[in-house]
């Protein structure tokens, strides 16, 4: 079960939106179209609360959990632009997430356990994405 979903987090297409432009990014690659997104900064994590445990829920709920964890990141004063994460076959529906900015990875796995995640994405200036499993 692990190696597809580790296939199909590989295959996603990961996007944010920043400045009115799409800065699209894959696991393994470097994301360097996010250059201008980092700036100075060294990391973020990409993160959501859609679809808990890999199993696919009904919109209303996804949002719901995705807002509390909107909520969340913003009572802890973190920095984050809204993304997606999809397949590019299109056989699982667009995750709405976030990019969190410096945000460190124990914090991030606590909060990917917290609303039933197996995994996130932590990004790094000039390092290939890397997934993370919780």
């Amino acid at each position: 079960m692990q190696e597809k979903l580790a296939d199909a987090y590989k295959n996603a297409v990961y996007s944010v939106t920043f400045r009115s432009q799409q800065y699209r990014f894959q696991v393994g690659q470097v994301p360097s179209a996010l250059d201008p997104v980092l700036k100075e900064l060294q990391s973020a994590v990409f993160i959501t609360a859609f679809n808990p445990e890999s199993q696919l829920c009904n919109l209303a709920l996804n949002h719901k959990n995705n807002r509390r964890l909107c909520t969340e990141l913003t009572k802890e004063g973190y920095v984050f632009l809204s993304g997606t994460g999809g397949d590019k076959l299109q056989n699982w529906p667009d995750e709405e997430s976030y990019l969190v900015f410096d945000m460190e990875q124990v914090r991030a796995d606590r909060l990917a356990k917290k609303y039933g995640q197996n995994a996130y994405l932590w990004v790094e200036k000039a390092q290939p994405v890397r997934l993370i499993w919780v």
